[in-house]
């Protein structure tokens, strides 16, 4: 039996990711779980469970529950997390119940490793990287990471300093690449050109995804080049009120095309995806946009410009740019508002087939299910347990009341 280890409470590309996964799974008769604290995105836990998912409300802090649950588990079980806390949780949970079994991290962000990262003090970031270091290198060596692509990889072991015999595999994220009728194809593609939306979807996280703000100030620039142009924005988040603010700055003959929308559910967003033009963001929402032929613009995280080096299908391994980057995005928007509607049309191809060739999902997930830690009993140390166990309660208070990302909090379409 695989289990997600994650939450099934907050809204973002991990759960649109754990979807399509569970789905390959069912499809594939691999009977397939879900650990989580809650279950309040009602959209995405609906159609797992119609899926046959098995779902399971737990703290995943509480060792015994999880060893308890474990137990009542006959199948051999397979941990999957995105999560390093979640992962560390399992970790714990096997010492103290004296359980063995595969447990893994699938790395899909390039923060997942970065302990100590929002600590102000320098002492204390570096006694946390040289706490976790070694942590980080037996994971490595039990065969337990699984990078989502190089860049994730890089960042991860250059920020914890650590030394690496083996690279771990890199597994790109798996998406679903259907097969539609030529007509409904050409349709989507002439209906993008005609349209000339520029399209973009994301949490409304800054700086992380302060693209977005970018984005925005590139619109008035691109107006006055291409009049006809239009900018849509879907979003949601703790900070949808400074995307609001950057737009209200905007002369009238600017904002006027400009749609702010509120998050839609999966299936919405990616119809929403035919009727545009290009799509501008970073992470899985690119791969959306390319399978539904649409020329994409993968953009750099952590700036509130907007940054990127390429279009995604010249470098279809790259859905966010390298951190190094310093180029605009704004060339490259403006060349494909530019094209015409044969090279138009000869885009939209190469960036589904881009997507299709690197992302498939029935190659990565034939893989991705045999991966086996070499042991699978517990890899941290009695100390090592009681430190993340103090860490867990101490991270309760600092974070207590944070609701970021909470499906009950979002504006929804």
């Amino acid at each position: 039996m695989i289990i997600f280890n994650d939450t099934l409470g907050a809204y973002g590309g991990s759960h649109t990711l754990m979807l399509r996964m569970c789905n390959w799974l069912c499809k594939n008769h691999i009977r397939t779980g879900i650990f989580c604290n809650n279950k309040n995105n009602k959209e995405i836990v609906e159609e797992l469970e119609n899926l046959g998912v098995e779902i399971y409300v737990i703290d995943i802090q509480n060792s015994k529950l999880v060893g308890k649950l474990l137990k009542t588990i006959e199948d051999e079980v397979k941990i999957i997390n995105f999560s390093w806390n979640f992962y560390l949780d399992m970790e714990r949970a096997k010492r103290v119940c004296k359980l063995e079994f595969d447990n893994l991290v699938y790395c899909i962000h390039v923060g997942t490793f970065q302990k100590g990262s929002g600590f102000k003090s320098n002492f204390m970031k570096r006694y946390s990287i040289k706490r976790y270091k070694g942590i980080f290198e037996r994971m490595n060596q039990n065969n337990a990471l699984i990078m989502m692509d190089e860049v994730c990889y890089r960042i991860s072991k250059e920020f914890l300093d650590a030394k690496i015999e083996r690279d771990p595999p890199i597994f790109r994220i798996p998406m679903e690449c259907k097969d539609i009728s030529q007509d409904k194809i050409e349709s989507i593609i002439n209906d993008g050109f005609r349209n000339q939306i520029i399209m973009t979807a994301s949490r409304a996280e800054i700086p992380y995804k302060g693209y977005l703000l970018g984005l925005i100030d590139d619109f008035e620039r691109l107006k006055k080049r291409y009049p006809y142009v239009k900018l849509e924005i879907i979003s949601a988040g703790e900070d949808i009120g400074l995307v609001e603010e950057r737009i209200e700055r905007l002369p009238n003959n600017v904002k006027k095309d400009i749609i702010l929308h509120a998050w839609m559910e999966y299936e919405l967003l990616k119809k929403q995806l035919e009727k545009s033009m290009i799509f501008i963001g970073m992470g899985t929402s690119i791969l959306d946009a390319a399978l539904k032929y649409k020329p994409a613009i993968p953009v750099k995280f952590y700036t509130v410009q907007n940054k990127a080096e390429s279009v995604f299908a010249e470098n279809p391994q790259n859905i966010c740019a390298g951190e190094q980057c310093t180029s605009d995005a704004y060339p490259l928007i403006a060349k494909l508002l530019g094209l015409s509607e044969d090279q138009y049309k000869e885009a939209s191809f190469a960036s589904f087939c881009a997507a299709k060739e690197n992302y498939n999902i029935e190659s990565i997930m034939n893989r991705l299910i045999k991966i086996t830690t070499n042991n699978n009993k517990c890899i941290l140390s009695r100390k090592e347990c009681i430190i993340h166990m103090m860490n867990n309660k101490l991270n309760y208070f600092r974070f207590k009341g944070n609701s970021h990302f909470d499906c009950r909090t979002i504006k929804k379409e």
